[in-house]
């Protein structure tokens, strides 16, 4: 283990919740490692797009919402979910020593892990170490990645919060004899689960690419480390701005694909 890795890790023991979720989960762990603020990016991400999702869904009115429940549920647990894997993809990890990586990068390994190992974890991320670069050409590839990546999360969390919405009404029209509604009323899956796909591999992973190089640049500014509220404060903003604009550019393009939301 690397002397930095082992001190820090031993710091975050000190802290009751982060230290033993750092214990149990190894991805945060390397990530909390690599980004002092990586827990709070994280908390942020899913605070602020929780609370826009339950928001949207009580402009409807109270009735409504509790009435709509069972939707809401899955749709607030989904958000979590990409919250979490999306924040963790474009998180860089530390390099606890030398060993793992050097095996991922030794011949024998599979060319494909050998490829993504040496790749940043976005575009703008910074190098685990000091003496590691990064071409452009690497940067490039880690956009493109991370869009298949986001593309993948997109369509399987699309299908899945679809598929149980459909479900549900298909389930609540049977229940109330009005079979007639359910084929009106049931958005269609595939192409919702194509709009999700499209939506986080273009759009969303062209945001947070973004997000992510504006965090950095906030982050090396001189007198951000001698009053670190400038920066939570900047990171809560641009995220914050980062889901508005989300859901904006989400609902347009649902609409010109004929879907309503």
């Amino acid at each position: 283990l690397r002397r930095g890795v082992l001190r820090g890790y031993r710091k975050y023991q000190k802290v009751p919740v982060v230290g033993v979720l750092m214990r149990f989960i190894p991805r945060l762990r390397d990530r909390q490692l690599a980004d002092p603020r990586f827990g709070f990016k994280l908390t942020t991400e899913v605070s602020v797009n929780s609370t826009l999702a339950v928001l949207a869904q009580s402009q409807r009115g109270l009735k409504n919402f509790f009435e709509e429940i069972e939707f809401v549920v899955p749709d607030f647990l989904l958000t979590i979910l990409m919250d979490v894997l999306i924040v963790t993809m474009l998180a860089p990890a530390a390099v606890l020593g030398g060993s793992t990586r050097a095996a991922l990068l030794a011949p024998s390994s599979p060319t494909l892990v050998r490829m993504l190992t040496r790749l940043p974890a976005s575009a703008a991320a910074p190098a685990a170490l000091p003496f590691l670069r990064f071409s452009i050409a690497d940067r490039a590839a880690a956009f493109l990645v991370r869009g298949i990546e986001f593309t993948l999360v997109g369509t399987v969390c699309g299908f899945v919060g679809q598929f149980v919405a459909n479900t549900v009404m298909i389930l609540r029209w049977t229940h109330r004899k009005e079979e007639s509604k359910i084929e009106a009323s049931t958005p269609p899956l595939m192409r919702t689960t194509l709009i999700w796909g499209v939506y986080m591999g273009v759009a969303a992973n062209t945001r947070y690419q973004a997000l992510v190089a504006c965090e950095r640049v906030l982050e090396s500014v001189p007198f951000v480390h001698r009053a670190p509220w400038i920066a939570y404060s900047g990171i809560f903003s641009i995220r914050l701005f980062n889901s508005l604009l989300g859901g904006e550019q989400f609902v347009e393009m649902a609409r010109k694909a004929g879907l309503h939301i």
